[in-house]
């Protein structure tokens, strides 16, 4: 299980959620995708750090 983590430039870890639930990946794979389309789509802030890790 991997979730989508985003660290802002004054330090603050993020974690991301959709309705206040935790997105959580079954495989890196699926995050990675994920966060690809994500960043091509531009939904998300461009003051973060995004990164991968294991849940």
């Amino acid at each position: 299980m991997y979730k989508i983590v985003a660290i802002g430039k004054n330090g603050v870890r993020v974690n991301l959620t959709d309705s206040g639930e935790e997105i959580v990946f079954e495989t890196y794979e699926e995050a990675d995708r994920f966060l690809i389309n994500q960043v091509d789509e531009n939904m998300l802030p461009s003051n973060y750090e995004w990164s991968i890790i294991k849940a």
